[in-house]
């Protein structure tokens, strides 16, 4: 069998013995380095939290500006969802959505995300948050039959009544 040679390692090149020192610090694996390291790291996460104050008027105009952006990305179910909704302003800056359906709601939530990071940067103020609710819209019913339609016109009108005796005029349906 022939004999095979292994190379030795090479040396470092004119490394100090600071610099070799460094290099075992960071390459060794202890619990020390690695709660250094943590503690790097929180510290450098430390954001700091915007906290300007805004009116409703200014939350309004963001509100509806946003939903004309969406508008002309070609989102109109998130456009007309946000403008059909009302919003109102809370003293802890909560915004109260109130949507007319589920449908509505389930539009704004749905992009609620995008929404909110908007109204944060533009309002500069990284404590808003949000509620949805929704609302029962009573729809009106409207007349039908002849003898609903005639119901409907004397409670919005008294005069008819006495019109229709007046000229002798009889309803039959």
């Amino acid at each position: 069998m022939p004999k095979v040679e292994i190379p030795a390692p090479k040396p470092l090149k004119d490394s100090s013995q600071s610099e070799i020192l460094q290099l075992k610090k960071r390459s060794t694996l202890s619990i020390s380095n690695i709660m250094s390291q943590k503690e790097k790291k929180t510290v450098t996460a430390v954001k700091e939290v915007k906290t300007r104050p805004f009116t409703v008027s200014e939350l309004s105009m963001l509100w509806s500006a946003f939903a004309e952006k969406e508008k002309k990305n070609g989102h109109i179910g998130l456009h007309t969802a946000m403008n059909g909704a009302d919003i109102h302003l809370d003293d802890k800056n909560m915004i109260t959505i109130t949507a007319s359906s589920v449908v509505v709601a389930s539009e704004i939530e749905n992009n609620i995300l995008d929404i909110l990071e908007y109204l944060k940067r533009e309002l500069q103020n990284d404590t808003i948050t949000h509620t949805i609710t929704i609302t029962d819209v009573q729809r009106e019913t409207l007349p039908y039959t002849p003898g609903e339609k005639y119901t409907y016109l004397t409670k919005k009108n008294r005069e008819l009544e006495k019109l229709r005796n007046t000229l002798g005029l009889s309803i039959e349906f």
